[in-house]
Parts: structure tokens; sequence; C-alpha cells
């Protein structure tokens, strides 16, 4: 896979207690322990290491690598020797570029780990196994912080040349219909074929997500720009209007404002980027409609839209 290295390096460390695993760090500076559900070991003026505490420091190479959360994380390189620890198939996983869960209690452990997968078959244009599918939609999505899942969509958003890979799988896994209603519910929402002969409303959004993926390092705010394009119609389920053949969204941007910072305030508190996405959304249709007045539009309605 032709990727970028990673600066992300995991050591995993075996048959060495936390207070021994401690009193090795000390020689690198001042040791202290972070965090309460989940502890880990941290060195005074090196905020970029981490250590997690073993739940169990006797746990054998087979046990380690399911505790991962997926098979294509779970290979293991003895730094010793250089061997490569291959014990739930990873690399067959990898050639055949499919995302499988490493035990049946992963996503009950994190049920986060839900949207890490749909974004990883994003990032890497890899399929979720069926069974991973399966085991997803059977998953109580629930105590999971807000902070997280606005990590996965920066993620999902900024770093897949297609995210609506992902997103289409979080349809097909119920996280949209279970967690994100705003975008559930543009499944089905009609749209005039003359002008999106795509289909309903998540299609023409997927088709336009991957589209601003493609442009986005063009613009001084990506992220804002990524949300904007994921959100930009999701006042459509309520202004949609169907007349006889005639399909109609009057008003849909200034809607879709709305409903998009409820999306991105119940995900975060960047005033900035909320303000910056509902910005985009609520202008979005003005383009257009300048265009389609361009005979008669003035400078001063040109320098409102810049």
């Amino acid at each position: 896979m032709a990727l970028p290295a990673s600066k992300d390096i995991d050591i995993e460390i075996f048959n060495l207690s936390t207070e021994k695993i401690t009193d090795l760090l000390g020689a690198f500076g001042e040791v202290f322990i972070s965090g309460q559900a989940y502890p880990v070991i941290k060195i005074k003026g090196h905020p970029e290491w981490d250590f997690t505490i073993p739940e169990n420091p006797q746990l054998s190479f087979q046990e380690a690598c399911q505790r991962r959360d997926f098979t294509i994380n779970s290979m293991l390189m003895d730094i010793i020797t250089g061997e490569l620890i291959d014990e739930l198939g990873a690399r067959k996983d990898i050639k055949h570029k499919l995302i499988r869960h490493t035990s049946p209690g992963v996503f009950k452990n994190d049920p986060l780990r839900a949207y890490r997968a749909c974004q990883l078959a994003a990032r890497f244009d890899f399929k979720l196994h069926p069974d991973t599918i399966k085991l997803i939609q059977a998953t109580p999505l629930t105590n999971l912080k807000a902070e997280r899942i606005y990590e996965e969509f920066c993620k999902l958003l900024m770093l897949s040349r297609k995210p609506s890979i992902g997103l289409r799988y979080m349809q097909e896994t119920g996280i949209l219909e279970r967690m994100h209603p705003s975008l559930f519910q543009l499944i089905g929402c009609q749209q005039s074929p003359l002008h999106h002969p795509e289909g309903d409303v998540l299609e023409h959004t997927l088709l336009v997500v991957d589209q601003t993926a493609q442009l986005k390092d063009k613009s001084h705010y990506p992220l804002a720009l990524m949300f904007a394009a994921l959100l930009h119609d999701t006042g459509k389920p309520q202004s949609t209007r169907i007349t006889g053949e005639k399909v109609t969204a009057y008003g849909h941007d200034v809607c879709g404002a709305t409903v998009a910072a409820e999306f991105m305030r119940r995900i975060t508190s960047n005033a900035r980027l909320i303000a910056s996405v509902t910005t985009l959304i609520r202008e979005h249709m003005r383009p257009v409609l300048l265009y389609k007045e361009r005979e008669r539009v003035s400078d001063k309605a040109l320098r409102k839209l810049i």
C-alpha cells in the first residue's frame, strides 16, 4: 500500500509489571500517570509519548493481537529478532483489502470502533467483512463522547479520497439511523430528476463529498469545506415539496444552515468551525442564483458573495 509512513508507533511490552515499566522510564524524565478509565504513563517533557498500562503483563502474543480492533492493526514485529507475528491473518486481509474485527467483543469494549471501521474503509478503499457489518448492526452505540465521534468524522472527511465509502457503510451498519438522523433523513428524499438525475439527496451528497475531497486542499479552511459538503442539503427533508411531477426545495439553504449548526454542536464546540460551516451552507445557492441573474447582477451583490 503506497501510504506515508506513520509517526505513530505502538510498542507492546510483555512480562513486565507497571511498576517495573515506570522504573525503567524514569531514566528519561519525571514519570506520572494520566487518565482514569484508560490510564497511561507519561513522561514530563515528552507529550508525544504515551504508555498504556498493561491490563495483564502475562498476555500471549495471540491474546495481545485479539485486544486490537481490526486484524489489519494486529500484526506485531519482534524488535529483537525482526520476526513478523501475524496470529489473526492480517496480511491476508490486507491483501484482500478487508477490514475484519479481531474478536466478538471488539465493539462492545469500545463502540467508537464502529465509526473507526467505516472511516478506515474510506481511507484505504477497503471493504468491511460481512460479519463485521453484522456485529456493528447489533452493537449499541451508547456512552460515546462527542469529541471522539468528531475525531472520526474529521479523519473520514480529511484523510479519504472517497469519503462516500465510509458514509455508505455508516448507512448500512445503522450508524446514521441511530446516531445522525439529519443525515439518515436524506435517504429517499426526492429531488428534481431534471437537476438531479443521480437520485435522492443522500446520493447527491455522497457525490458532492467525493468531489469536494479532491478540491479541499485549495481551500483556506478545508475542514469547514468538507463538513459543509456533507451537510449542505440537510435542509431538504424539511423544505421539499412535491406538486405533481414538480419537486422543489425552496429555502433549503437557510433551513440547512440551522440543521447543520445543530449537527455540529452535538460533536464539537469549535465556534469558528461551526460558523464557517453554517455560512457556507446558508450561501451555497447564491452563486447559482447570481448566475441565473447574471445580466442584472450588481457589483454590490458580487462583493457580498465574496
